[in-house]
């Protein structure tokens, strides 16, 4: 799963933008920020990226050893 959400969601596994989101979750807490606008925000540039995932991800189906 680590390595499907690397591969295919970089920017979301990387800790600074992470941080970054976390940031904006605080604004909106505090009313600086209006939660609808951040989502639209969000949104606007997470579901391309998971629109490309479901074409282009690979299937992955079985068992696994853990």
């Amino acid at each position: 799963m680590t390595e499907f959400l690397e591969k295919h969601f970089q920017q979301m596994m990387d800790y600074k933008f992470t941080a970054s989101v976390e940031d904006m979750f605080d604004e909106v807490e505090e009313g600086k920020q209006q939660w609808q606008e951040f989502m639209k925000k969000f949104y606007k540039d997470f579901h391309p990226q998971v629109e490309l995932a479901m074409e282009q991800g690979e299937r992955v189906s079985g068992e696994r050893d853990l």
